[in-house]
């Protein structure tokens, strides 16, 4: 009879690192019969990761609001201004920039994508949070969130992380949860909430609008499939999921969070597909061949889709994948506002809902119609008369016909 003796050891991860072992735990539990329990501290919140993300907010902006998830709701948030919020849930630090509109019930999210790791500004290296397009802010009417990657506080090499998070907690989903509860505030309506975004920004968005139903979505050389993109950043990427998602290798882990890395897995699980409006630069042949095709063959046979529209345009760049020019980019986003999303009027100061605002709006149009028919009803009614009256042989003999014949 064999006996086979499984060791339990607890090893500290950054322990091993900073010891200089280079093994990591799945080669071990596949050469050896001794399983390790990885005491993970890289994905606690530290006093340093806290540090880090006021002294970046404070270069941004002037205020910034720390609460805990279950003190959004209740909140009283300022109107009309920008501000910073550092939102703590599920033992993760979620930073927003916000604006927060007193007249608009429409809200506009941008999406965080990749950043470079060695940018220097005023002589001092730029540290995460990282935000895309947060002083966007002051060209829209609309409320208006910028969001960070928490993943990126992790590791000092990494670019972008897609918002993966760690073996218990998905941060997209985390930050679903955290703009629904901003958007209760504030009473803005799903289907008012646009989220916007361009390369891993643009996946996040999809993914979001995905989690909050009856949301909206623009994007711009997006990704849908991660694990479509460079090696190089996937290799750095994994380097982290592998402390994020202790004792599992690279295959157990995308079979584990598959619906993380590919929004269609993601439309799979969530049984639901939000319609999306997608702007593909033709120059970028990298999105059309491992991004574009790859989503139009699989999305067209998937029975939860529900729209899509693909718009290519041409602009020659030194790198095609890089977003569309600025101010097309905000002329566009204006132009969707005011087509799909509810705007109420510059001097409209109303506090109504959305189904109030368009049911009033819609009978007014009727009684406005049912004037122009009630004056023309009159007109048609004089004019019978007149006919009647008439002593003027040419009209009434037809008349006494008629009415002969339906006697």
């Amino acid at each position: 009879m064999k006996i086979l003796l499984r060791i339990k050891i607890k090893i500290d991860t950054n322990f091993v690192k900073s010891c200089g072992f280079l093994w990591h735990y799945q080669y071990i539990k596949k050469y050896t019969k001794i399983g390790l329990i990885m005491i993970n501290k890289r994905f606690e919140l530290t006093d340093e990761i806290i540090s880090t993300a006021d002294e970046s907010m404070n270069k941004i902006v002037d205020k910034t609001i720390k609460l805990k998830f279950n003190e959004i709701s209740s909140f009283e948030f300022p109107l009309d201004e920008l501000f910073g919020l550092q939102v703590t849930y599920n033992d993760t630090l979620y930073c927003l920039v916000i604006k927060f509109s007193s007249k608009n019930k429409n809200l506009i999210c941008a999406g965080s994508g990749a950043h470079k790791r060695d940018t220097i500004h005023n002589g001092q290296l730029l540290k995460p949070p990282f935000f895309d397009r947060w002083s966007w802010n002051e060209y829209f009417k609309e409320s208006f969130i910028a969001y960070a990657d928490p993943m990126l506080f992790y590791e000092d090499k990494l670019k972008i992380a897609w918002f993966i998070g760690t073996k218990k907690h998905w941060h997209l989903q985390d930050l679903s949860e955290i703009i629904k509860e901003l958007c209760k505030n504030q009473e803005i309506k799903h289907n008012n909430i646009l989220f916007y975004g361009t390369s891993g920004g643009g996946f996040a968005s999809v993914a979001l609008a995905t989690l909050i139903k009856n949301s909206q979505v623009l994007i711009n050389n997006s990704q849908f499939f991660i694990m479509n993109y460079w090696e190089d950043v996937l290799n750095s990427l994994f380097d982290v999921l592998y402390d994020a998602f202790e004792g599992m290798d690279k295959d157990e882990i995308i079979e584990k969070i598959k619906h993380r890395l590919d929004v269609i897995e993601l439309f799979k699980k969530e049984n639901h597909a939000p319609f999306i409006t997608y702007y593909v630069n033709s120059e970028s042949e990298w999105d059309i061949k491992f991004q574009v095709i790859p989503f139009l063959k699989k999305i067209y046979k998937l029975k939860q889709f529900n729209g899509l529209n693909v718009v290519y345009y041409r602009e020659i760049k030194k790198v095609p994948h890089d977003p569309m020019d600025t101010n097309k980019t905000i002329k566009l986003i204006k132009e969707y506002c005011k087509n799909y999303l509810y705007n109420t009027k510059d001097d409209v100061k109303t506090t109504e809902n959305q189904n109030i605002y368009i049911e009033g709006k819609y009978i007014n149009k009727v009684q406005k119609r049912n004037k122009i028919l009630k004056k023309k009803n009159k007109k048609l009614k004089k004019e019978n008369e007149d006919l009647l009256n008439s002593t003027s042989w040419k009209i009434t003999s037809p008349l006494r016909k008629i009415k002969r014949i339906f006697k």
